[in-house]
């Protein structure tokens, strides 16, 4: 593919994630009741949150870095360094990573409580991430908790959460094949 063709690509991929991201919240919210209630507030920040969902793999300090990594055009040689300084940049700049709850120090960091609405956008965001690549939020939860940085309180909202992210999922899948749950 041309370099035009390559930043489409790119894009489509970035807009299908958001698309994805938002049908495991709006599936997520009817689940939302009983011991797994969440008042309106938050809810309302997480709409908001979720409507605007990785918008900055768009802007100057990824576009290029992601694009060329997984969209390169025809002889277009990866570059790491770029990527690794996008990867960078959307960690800091996106509280829905865990990333971004560190507080990095020279001796010992210090791994900060993620709130409640970013914990959800990160676990919708896994959901995502699972529509697109058919695995599960746990297995990938399962994967790779073992390298994450998570606070105490962090893991136990994820460790309730989960279940119901995977209900989530499950009906945005099915609702793609054209089944009902």
């Amino acid at each position: 593919m041309n370099r035009k063709e390559s930043e489409q690509a790119y894009r489509d991929y970035v807009k299908q994630h958001v698309v994805d991201v938002q049908a495991v919240w709006a599936a997520l919210q009817p689940l939302c009741t009983g011991e797994a209630y969440m008042p309106e507030a938050y809810a309302f920040a997480i709409n908001a949150q979720i409507e605007c969902h990785d918008g900055s793999k768009l802007g100057m300090n990824e576009f290029e870095g992601y694009r060329q990594w997984f969209y390169p055009a025809v002889q277009e040689m990866k570059i790491k360094a770029d990527f690794d300084l996008a990867w960078n940049h959307h960690q800091k700049h996106n509280p829905h990573h865990w990333q971004y709850w560190i507080m990095w120090q020279p001796d010992e960091s210090k791994v900060l409580p993620m709130p409640f609405c970013y914990i959800i956008e990160m676990l919708c965001d896994w959901g995502g991430m699972s529509v697109k690549f058919g695995d599960s939020p746990t297995q990938f939860y399962d994967k790779n908790k073992d390298t994450m940085l998570l606070h105490g309180t962090t893991k136990q909202t994820i460790g309730f959460w989960l279940r119901y992210v995977e209900c989530a999922v499950a009906k945005v899948k099915a609702a793609r094949a054209g089944k009902r749950t």
